[in-house]
């Protein structure tokens, strides 16, 4: 996450027992393109099944490598 961005961290939803707002998927082994491909799309508009439109404004603050370098933190198993 980036505070200064107003870019919460991932795993606050993102990882088991987080208590994220609604039930969010687990990041940790995600295949790595499928993961850039959402953010883009969230990013994008495209992808619009986030309450609230949460990801949306998240992922849109995202640079390109910053999506990349998430995608390959979580599909090496991280969380």
């Amino acid at each position: 996450g980036d505070p200064s961005r107003n870019i919460p961290p991932c795993a606050s939803c993102h990882r088991p027992g987080s208590g994220g707002p609604i039930e969010t998927p687990i990041l940790a082994e995600q295949v790595q393109e499928y993961v850039v491909l959402q953010l883009r799309m969230y990013a994008s508009g495209e992808r619009r099944n986030d309450v609230y439109g949460r990801m949306r404004v998240i992922a849109s603050k995202l640079t390109a490598s910053e999506i990349d370098g998430l995608a390959r933190y979580y599909r090496a198993g991280f969380r």
